[in-house]
C-alpha cells in the first residue's frame, strides 16, 4: 500500500510539473514577438507600449501608419538588427516617441529614427496643448527621462526641436548619436529644451540641420541646461534671428560646450548675428577648449559668437577670446579665465 501511494505521489509530482513547463512555455510563446521573434511591426509595437512591457526588441523596420501610444512606463526599446528603424508613412506624418510622467524612464537603443514629424500649430491637438507641436522624433515632458545610445535622427519635423524636444523639467541623455537633416518651423533644428528642462550629450554629431527662426541645431531656454561634450555641429543652418548651432537663452538657462567641434555653421538673414552661437536674454555659456572654424553671418559680425547684452559667458581652457563678439554701443566685457569645474563654475564670467 505504501508503495502504491509513493508511486502516486510521485506521479502528481510529474505531472505538476509538466503542468508548470507548460504554463511558462505558454507564456514565453506569448512574449516570443516581443524578444526573440521575427521583423517587428506597428501592431506589435503599439500593444508592447499598450501592455507596459519592460523590453523590446526592434527588428527590421517598423513603418508607422498612426501615432504611437504615449509612454508613461519605463521601458527599453533596443535594435537587434542593422536595418532596425522606425520611420513615418510617407502618406502620413506621425511623431515617433511621447514620453511623459515623473520616474517614467524611456532607452533607446542601436536605431535609426526617421521621418517624424509633430502636429502642425495649427492642428486641434496643438492648440489645446501647444507643446504637442514640438518634438518631431521624440517629445518628453511631465519630468520624464529619456536615454539614447547610438541612435540616428533623420528628416525630423517639428515646430520647436525637430528631433527631441523636452518640456517641463524633464532630462534627455545622448551617447554616440547622430542628427541629420532635421527641420524646425520655428526654433532648434535637432534640440529644443525648455522649462528647467536638462539635456546631456556626448561624442554626438550634429549636421545640416535647420532652424527656421533661430537654433539651427539646438536652443535651450527658460532657465534649462545643456552640456555638450566632444561633439560636431557642423553646417547647421538658421535664416533669422541667429544661432546657427546654437542658441542659448532666458533668466537661469545654462550650456556649456566642452571639447566641440563648431564648423561651418551659419545664419542667413542680414540682420542675423551668432554663426555659432548666440547667448541671448540673460543667458550663461561655458566654453572650454572648443573650436568654432568657418562659422558665418552676412555682415561678418558675430562669425562665431554672439553675446548679446545681459547675457554672460566664462571662457576657460583652450577658446581664445577672438571668437566672442558684441553690440559696438555697449561697453565691452571683461574676460575672466579659470580652471573651475565646468559644471558648476564660481568664477570666469566674461559678462555685460
Amino acid at each position: 500500500m505504501g508503495r502504491v501511494r509513493g508511486a502516486l505521489l510521485r506521479h502528481q509530482r510529474v505531472v505538476r510539473m509538466s503542468l508548470l513547463a507548460l504554463c511558462v512555455v505558454v507564456v514565453g510563446a506569448q512574449l516570443r514577438w516581443v524578444v526573440f521573434g521575427g521583423p517587428t511591426t506597428f501592431e506589435s509595437l503599439c500593444a508592447a507600449i499598450e501592455k507596459k512591457r519592460s523590453y523590446v526588441e526592434l527588428r527590421g523596420t517598423v513603418v508607422l501608419r498612426g501615432n504611437l501610444p504615449a509612454i508613461a512606463h519605463s521601458m527599453t526599446i533596443a535594435g537587434k538588427s542593422k536595418s532596425a528603424r522606425i520611420k513615418s508613412d510617407f502618406r502620413g506624418k506621425f511623431r515617433l516617441f511621447v514620453v511623459r510622467g515623473a520616474g517614467v524612464t524611456l532607452v533607446l537603443k542601436d536605431m535609426e529614427l526617421s521621418g517624424g514629424q509633430a502636429a502642425k500649430k495649427s492642428s486641434k491637438e496643438a492648440k489645446k496643448m501647444p507643446m504637442l507641436a514640438d518634438g518631431g522624433s521624440v517629445l518628453v515632458y511631465g519630468g520624464a527621462s529619456v536615454e539614447l545610445h547610438n541612435v540616428f535622427f533623420n528628416h525630423s519635423k517639428a515646430a520647436n526641436g525637430a528631433a527631441i524636444a523636452a518640456h517641463d523639467a524633464s532630462s534627455v541623455t545622448v551617447r554616440n548619436c547622430r542628427f541629420l537633416n532635421n527641420a524646425a518651423w520655428n526654433t532648434g533644428g535637432a534640440i529644443y529644451l525648455t522649462n528647467r528642462s536638462t539635456v546631456w550629450t556626448w561624442s554626438s554629431s550634429f549636421e545640416r540641420n535647420k532652424g527656421s527662426v533661430k537654433g539651427g541645431a539646438v536652443h535651450a531656454n527658460q532657465g534649462s541646461f545643456y552640456r555638450s561634450v566632444g561633439c560636431i555641429y557642423r553646417r547647421n543652418a538658421v535664416k533669422e534671428e541667429g544661432g546657427g548651432g546654437w542658441v542659448v537663452g532666458g533668466e537661469g538657462t545654462m550650456a556649456e560646450s566642452i571639447d566641440d567641434l563648431f564648423f561651418e555653421n551659419k545664419a542667413q538673414y542680414p540682420s542675423a548675428k551668432g554663426g555659432g552661437v548666440i547667448v541671448k536674454h540673460k543667458g550663461k555659456l561655458y566654453v572650454s577648449n572648443s573650436r568654432f572654424v568657418g562659422n558665418k553671418v552676412p555682415t561678418d559680425v558675430g562669425n562665431s559668437i554672439w553675446l548679446e547684452p545681459g547675457g554672460a559667458l566664462g571662457l576657460l581652457e583652450g577658446t581664445p577670446e577672438a571668437v566672442v563678439e558684441w553690440p559696438d554701443d555697449v561697453p565691452g566685457p571683461t574676460f575672466a579665465r579659470n580652471s573651475a569645474d565646468v559644471q558648476l563654475p564660481s568664477k570666469g564670467f566674461m559678462g555685460r
